[in-house]
């Protein structure tokens, strides 16, 4: 009887391996067309990529960051800033094969689809980095099928004689999504690992917080470490002995980091209580008025859409006329006129 179920897993195996391949095949003169279809930030696929949205940041007249405007919480950065015990957790769960594959891991593609067959559903993806890279890109709510996941390997192979290994390594941890709304590494970093007085976590990232990180990409909702510690806790030894594994770590660094607590809060740098301000700066930039020379809002975009698209998205330096020191003193000077007062003040300067 084993004989039997053996042989029929691999009849099974074969099988759905020919019908994806010769998907492939069919797919390869259509979809080698559909490059330049790819929208942000892959753009056609040449070697000028569009950068991800990143956040844009608005500072005081003495240059202190007072608030941010965004549509993704992301701070893009150079692979070369990226630690590598992140770089390792993350190929180690994600692509281990990531140098030696060109697009595709036929292996890691075959041994998914046996672990499929053999249990029965498709909870094997096999894709690799860069293949998750064309999906992220490509047009939403497209259909998991198999002329899709075809479609997305041919665009992989292809990016991968546009583009270097490193440039799509870097594209794709600034790009993925960790939950919580943080976008990309560095910001993920921040979010779930800087204090007070350590605003730059990324460059300090430890092992345990790396095996954490390189985790959520699976699922960021479903394994966040804040509502289902649990869960992010067991994917977390997942990615250490995946390290572990692949030569990355030893067995006592991964045992001692699956000790390690993990993060009970949050953390979001820029906290002001001035909405009003930044609304009126937003306004600002968005509202192209004619009767006011020399508008921000004129360098921005022909129509308020696409200055909103460069506000939220450009990872713009806004500089302000703010100041925080005669806003304090006007706040102390309400407060003294109408201590816990039922009036309400408004002061000019």
């Amino acid at each position: 009887m084993k004989v039997f179920w053996f042989s029929l897993k691999l009849v099974l195996t074969v099988a759905v391996g020919a019908a994806a391949l010769a998907g492939s095949v069919a797919l390869l003169a259509p979809a080698s067309t559909s490059l330049t279809k790819v929208v942000t930030p892959l753009g056609k696929l040449d070697v000028t990529i569009n950068a991800p949205a990143a956040r844009s940041i608005v500072y005081d007249r003495y240059g202190n960051v007072i608030d941010s405007l965004s549509a993704e919480d992301r701070v893009p950065v150079k692979l070369k800033d990226i630690p590598h015990v992140l770089i390792d957790a993350v190929l180690s769960i994600e692509d281990r094969n990531f140098y030696q594959h060109h697009g595709v891991d036929w292996g890691g593609t075959a041994r998914a689809l046996f672990k499929n067959v053999d249990s029965g559903t498709i909870g094997q993806g096999g894709s690799t980095i860069t293949q998750q890279l064309v999906k992220n890109t490509l047009s939403t709510n497209r259909k998991r099928d198999l002329k899709t996941k075809a479609r997305e390997a041919i665009l992989a192979i292809r990016l991968e004689h546009e583009i270097s290994k490193d440039r799509i390594l870097e594209d794709y941890l600034n790009l993925v999504y960790f939950g919580n709304r943080a976008y990309g590494v560095s910001t993920a970093a921040e979010r779930y690992f800087s204090t007070p007085k350590d605003s730059d976590p990324l460059r300090k990232i430890t092992l345990p917080q790396a095996a954490l990180l390189a985790g959520l990409i699976q699922s960021p909702e479903a394994l966040n470490p804040i509502k289902y510690p649990d869960r992010a806790a067991r994917r977390r030894s997942e990615v250490l002995d995946a390290m572990v594994t692949n030569g990355k770590v030893t067995r006592k660094a991964a045992e001692a980091a699956k000790a390690v607590p993990l993060p009970t809060h949050v953390f979001y740098p820029v906290s002001s209580p001035l909405d009003y301000y930044k609304d009126e700066v937003r306004n600002r930039l968005l509202i192209d008025d004619p009767n006011i020379p020399n508008e921000p809002s004129e360098a921005l975009g022909s129509t308020t859409q696409a200055r909103a698209n460069t506000v939220q998205r450009g990872g713009l330096k806004i500089y302000t006329s703010y100041d925080p020191y005669v806003q304090f003193a006007a706040q102390s000077a309400i407060n003294d006129v109408l201590p816990k007062s039922e009036f309400t003040a408004s002061l000019v300067v």
